[in-house]
């Protein structure tokens, strides 16, 4: 800044003085709201910051979930952190990192067993299929006049067999819950061989 005189007809033009002086980025802050709880499935959102200087704020996500465009789209149960940026002008200094953190609650899911046709003893071993609405593997039971040996269902007696599908979940599914089918085994029939010796008369 300078200050000036011009001076008139008594006095000379006064030398001009200047000053100087800095003008500091200003500060300026982040209003982030918090991010209510997910679960596993839900569809993605999008997340809205404001600063007070009226720069756009930018977007980070950690833990079990992805941002991009502002979307948040969870991942897998377990956490997220989404972190609000905005890092400053030429007018603004930098704004202090807003960070919120919401959980992801596991999904629940289902399995699909079809209904299994009866039996009759003596009838080999067969499979049996089911699947989960999350993808994971399902394992099987039996009791009853049946046993399971490695991926087979064998009728050890007439009767009726239970056959159990279950799928114990991991860190984003909940536990199935189990589907049971059962069947009947009927009695296998049978003959007989019946051979007549003839004596020979002497």
């Amino acid at each position: 800044m300078t200050a000036s005189q011009g001076g008139n007809a008594d006095y000379e033009p006064s030398p001009s003085v200047s000053h100087t002086f800095a003008i500091v980025r200003a500060g300026q802050t982040i209003a982030f709201a918090p991010l209510p709880d997910r679960t596993l499935g839900d569809p993605p959102f999008s997340v809205i910051a404001t600063t007070s200087s009226g720069l756009p704020a930018s977007f980070a996500a950690s833990g079990n979930c992805t941002i991009a465009a502002g979307i948040v789209t969870p991942t897998s149960g377990g956490s997220c952190t989404v972190t609000a940026s905005q890092g400053g002008g030429a007018d603004y200094e930098p704004a202090p990192d807003v960070s919120r953190v919401f959980a992801i609650a596991r999904a629940g899911q289902t399995i699909t067993f079809e209904m299994l046709a009866d039996r009759t003893f003596g009838d080999p071993p067969f499979t049996v299929t089911a699947t989960a609405s999350s993808g994971l593997a399902v394992t099987f039971s039996a009791t009853g006049s049946c046993s399971r040996v490695g991926d087979l269902t064998t009728m050890i007696a007439a009767g009726h067999c239970a056959v159990t599908a279950s799928q114990a979940g991991d860190a984003s599914y909940l536990p199935a819950p189990d589907v049971t089918r059962a069947f009947a085994i009927a009695r296998a029939g049978q003959t007989i061989t019946f051979r007549l010796r003839l004596r020979r008369s002497v």
